[in-house]
């Protein structure tokens, strides 16, 4: 059937309230067709199968697995305390330049960050454009707000907002 896959390898579409990934479903769904099996027994095992990943779920994985907490997010961020509050716990959707703020916080490479910004549905870091290709380079060089700040306005850039 397939890999075992973990659930930091999933990447929900649609951040709000609960989303609910269904590994195999599809094949799983033909092969109950063909064979007429009970679907009593089949919704059991599809439900078996099922993946409920919440935004804030997703945050305290990422503040885990990078050894940090929502205070020093919040400190290194330059947001305020609630809305950083507000970001992790999955009650605020925001902006592009914030959730690079909260990957520059956390510590993310830039893996995660395109992986972060694609979760929340914005658009992925794109080397071509000059301002994002100096984001990644500041995310992959692990710089702070304020120094990626600096290098955005050497250049001409908008700070990140």
């Amino acid at each position: 059937l397939g890999e075992e896959r973990k659930p930091a390898d999933y990447l929900p579409r649609n951040p709000t309230a609960h989303v609910t990934i269904a590994k195999e479903a599809t094949s799983f769904v033909e092969r109950l067709a063909r064979s007429g099996a009970d679907y009593e027994e089949a919704a059991k095992h599809v439900a078996s199968k099922m993946l409920t990943v919440t935004i804030e779920d997703y945050y305290d994985h990422l503040l885990a697995l990078h050894h940090t907490n929502p205070n020093q997010v919040w400190i290194k961020s330059g947001l305020s305390k609630k809305g950083v509050y507000d970001i992790l716990g999955g009650k605020l959707m925001t902006s592009f330049d914030r959730y690079i703020r909260l990957a520059l916080a956390i510590g993310l490479d830039v893996t995660e960050t395109n992986r972060l910004l694609t979760f929340m549905q914005r658009p992925r870091l794109n080397p071509v454009e000059h301002r994002q290709y100096l984001i990644m380079e500041g995310v992959a060089t692990c710089s702070t707000v304020e120094q990626l700040n600096q290098s955005l306005k050497l250049d001409g850039y908008m700070e990140l907002a």
